[in-house]
């Protein structure tokens, strides 16, 4: 029957017997009552355009159609018959298609309208079905034997055993199917930016395009069996990505030019070709990664088009890792890579260059302070010492320099290191010769280079150990030792400290230890218990504390004696030397008190920026001595800070601090009385801003290396880690009118709080300063008389003349003076 093109109602059952024959055209056929298709012609031949609008139809046989409708309301019931597809599937909103147990074949170019699921789907040689932004499930077996369009916004089933998937459209995340080969053919068609989703990787069966757009790794990994081809305009973008092939059965292609991060090919007897005449560049921080098994399994890598070269640029940065690999017709000049012996190359490729390698490297602290500076090599061969286009980098080092050593032309030179803020001698940081450069062999033959990454070099341990710093408290029975690394006993070899390790040379014995911080048998922090107190004298005297123990691949301790404390610290209250008072030159109130004098050292409190002068207390069984010392500083640098402590310079306390202050001051006393000395800090020396907390600490003449310091809490078990300077903050007035400025003017005077005034007096004169209610009574009468000019402060306690506390609420200071007449506002809280 040939329908002419014409479209047909039907309202009764179709059936096509053997013989016969449809012939749709471009009409239409709509199905309009509850009916039965039948196509008993073995083909099915193509029924045409198809709209069902009945429920339901219902199919006796397999049947095929070019495009597909159904209606709302409508259902296409297929019996388990298999249904053959060759224009757009359509399914208006409310109808209905049950699959059964059938399979759904796509066999043209088709367009999915809406999220379907069908129970099998073969999509055939040829055809292309596009999805859109639907999701498409498939029950039961899924065979893309062609290509399956699709943008990000749609789901899909997975086939990897056969068929292109192309994503194409605006921006979006990759499927990702969990495990496995993710597709079988993947073409990014573009033109929106596609990338892989966090914490997924690709698997591709066989083939990656990447015709359009762009493909983002995203970090992930891309392993791919055969090609990697963005020849036809599209860009990828690796994100600190990986792409590993992995096939040894066919030659693997890549195609465009591409940046890699991560690029790896480890399969044995692997072959990858590289399209001529197109660069292949690993990114700074990448791995261009290619690695045979050994001798006879080795990985080729070809040109497309030999002999033209392929060209790869490893970027500075960037790490070659080969073993067992033929290299044909490659360009590497734009950054020349150095190979080691197992690969080879057809002699058509400039920029790959032979290396010596490194036999040894060692870490050295070849000043003896506990920080390694330099790392020690040792190379297969004499070298030329030409470090003139060199570079090693050295993991969580800065490389200051190179050095030859004392001996020019051997096979040793150096590389030199910024030390550390920490103590670190049992580091052993990879280090790596960048590519190319100009260190070569005597013969100027091969150039040096290093194990290639992820290994790179590590060096062996070759830095002695060192005691960082001791602290020990005058009056308390404890020493605290702190090592530049874990340390272990000499006998029996490596095992764990104990009493026995320590002698002291001073009348207290070591009783028992505890190990404070450690690490299996290795002891980098301890903290003795003596059978008697540590004295003051001890401490100033320097007695000397020594040490017997090995590091863990047995070498001693440089020096093994330290002094006891390598701070002069006592017990809060009564310290080796303590401040008792700080004040500035404003005048105060010899009652009432004001601003200007301070007893509290923790840097909470704070003086104007003045001649300052300071009363200290030297420690009772010490005798005062001309020449003690006050050092002193301010806006101190966080790099020279640890823990809340910074030393003066030239400690060599190695640990303690990152490293000594060398900007501070100090000056020496101006007057001693038996224990307590008098030190000024002129305002013209001191240099000091508004704002800035200054640190101080003493010395004395005995000792002149020993910084007195601060402990904050002596009763801790960990006392050891509030050391600490003196400090305080420096602060300008800001004048109110008139010179009379309240500083404080919300106070609770049950907490002891108090108004603080401070005024300037320009001339001398009477002065009165009252306090009054709201009610204009008098509450308080702070002073009343003469006073010559000059800068005053006192205080207003919240109380009455009576000694009562006020009641709450707001209260005036009024202060009357020569050209003063002025009135300031507190606000009582309780």
């Amino acid at each position: 029957m040939d329908i002419n093109g014409r479209s047909i109602n039907l309202n009764d059952n179709l059936t096509i017997n053997l013989g016969s024959t449809w012939t749709p055209g471009a009409g239409t056929l709509t199905l309009e009552a509850a009916l039965t298709l039948t196509d008993n012609t073995g083909g099915p031949q193509n029924l045409g355009n198809v709209t069902v609008d009945a429920n339901p139809v219902t199919q006796a046989t397999a049947v095929g159609v070019t495009d597909l409708t159904i209606t709302a309301g409508a259902q296409l019931n297929s019996a388990g018959f298999d249904l053959y597809v060759s224009g757009d599937w359509n399914k208006n909103a409310g109808g209905t298609f049950t699959p059964g147990g059938n399979t759904v074949y796509f066999n043209g170019n088709s367009t999915l309208s809406n999220d379907e699921t069908f129970n099998n789907l073969t999509i055939q040689g040829g055809a292309t079905l596009d999805i859109v932004a639907r999701n498409l499930t498939v029950t039961g077996a899924y065979n893309n034997q062609s290509t399956l369009r699709r943008n990000a916004a749609a789901t899909a089933p997975q086939d990897n055993n056969s068929g292109r998937v192309i994503y194409y459209g605006a921006a979006g995340t990759i499927q990702d199917y969990g495990a496995g080969n993710d597709y079988y053919d993947l073409e990014i068609e573009g033109a929106g930016a596609f990338s892989i989703g966090a914490g997924n990787d690709l698997d591709i069966a066989c083939d990656l395009f990447i015709t359009g757009g762009s493909l983002d790794a995203n970090g992930r990994t891309i392993t791919i069996v055969r090609d990697f081809d963005s020849s036809g305009g599209g860009t990828f973008t690796h994100s600190n990505g990986e792409v590993v092939f992995i096939d040894a059965a066919t030659t693997s292609t890549v195609r465009g030019n591409n940046t890699f991060y991560n690029f790896t090919c480890i399969i044995p007897n692997a072959t990858i070709e590289f399209e001529a005449a197109a660069t292949q560049t690993i990114d700074t921080g990448g791995t261009f990664q290619i690695q045979g098994s050994g001798a006879g399994t080795e990985v080729t890598l070809n040109s497309t088009a030999a002999p033209a070269w392929w060209f790869i640029d490893m970027l500075p940065g960037s790490f070659i890792d080969m073993q067992f690999v033929f290299v044909n017709d490659s360009n590497a000049t734009a950054h020349p890579i150095p190979f080691p012996l197992d690969v080879t190359t057809n002699g058509n490729c400039p920029g790959w260059i032979l290396w010596v390698g490194i036999q040894n490297s060692y870490t050295e602290d070849s000043d003896t302070n506990g920080k390694i500076n330099r790392i020690r090599i040792v190379a297969d061969a004499s070298v030329n010492d030409d470090f003139s286009d060199f570079t090693a980098v050295v993991t969580g080092y800065q490389v200051t320099g190179y050095d030859t050593g004392l001996i020019a032309l051997d096979d040793t030179f150096y590389i030199n290191l910024a030390e550390e803020s920490v103590l670190d001698t049992d580091a052993t940081p990879v280090w790596l010769i960048e590519p190319g450069g100009s260190l070569y062999d005597f013969g100027g033959t091969y150039i040096v280079t290093s194990n290639p990454p992820p290994g790179g070099e590590t060096p062996t341990d070759d830095a002695d150990p060192v005691i960082g710093y001791t602290l020990a408290v005058a009056d308390k029975d404890e020493i605290f030792v702190h090592f530049s690394e874990p340390v272990y006993d000499t006998l029996p070899s490596g095992g764990i400290v104990d009493a026995a390790n320590f002698n002291y040379a001073g009348a207290a014995a070591v009783a028992s230890i505890t190990r404070i911080t450690s690490s299996g048998n290795g002891t980098k922090e301890v903290l003795l218990h003596m059978s008697a107190n540590i004295t003051a004298s001890d401490i100033v005297a320097q007695t000397n504390l020594n040490i017997t123990v090995e590091d863990q691949v047995g070498q001693n301790l440089i020096n093994p004696n330290n002094r006891v404390s390598d701070v002069g610290i006592g017990l809060v209250g009564n310290g080796i030397m303590e401040p008792l008072w700080v004040r500035d030159e404003t005048l105060r109130d010899s009652t009432l008190g004001g601003i200007g004098f301070i007893k509290n050292f923790d840097g909470s409190k704070w003086l104007r920026d003045q001649n300052i002068t300071l009363q200290a207390h030297l420690h009772n069984t010490l005798a005062a001595a001309v020449g003690t010392k006050l050092y002193f500083d301010s806006d101190v640098p966080s790099s020279l800070i640890n823990n809340g402590l910074w030393l003066p310079d030239s400690t060599g306390v190695y640990g303690l601090v990152p490293g000594s202050n060398p900007n501070d001051k100090n000056i020496t006393e101006t007057s001693i009385n038996g224990q307590l000395l008098d030190f000024l800090i002129p305002e013209s020396t001191a240099g000091f801003s508004d704002g800035e907390l200054v640190g101080f600490f003493f010395g004395l003449p005995a000792a002149p290396n020993l910084f007195l310091v601060r402990l904050t809490n002596d009763s801790a078990s960990d006392w050891y880690r509030y050391v600490r300077p003196w400090g305080f903050y420096i602060r300008d007035v800001r004048r109110q009118r008139k010179n009379v400025s309240i500083l404080s003017n919300v106070i609770n005077p049950a907490h002891g709080e108090t108004a603080k005034l401070h005024y300037v007096m320009l001339k001398s004169g009477m002065v009165s300063i009252n306090v009054f209610d709201l009610k204009g009574d008098i509450v308080d009468v702070l002073y009343r008389g003469r006073k010559d000019a000059g800068d005053y402060t006192t205080t207003w306690d919240g109380r009455n003349r009576g000694g009562r506390i006020v009641a709450r609420g707001v209260y005036f200071i009024k202060v009357i003076g020569p050209g003063i007449n002025e009135i300031r506002k507190v606000l009582v809280v309780k």
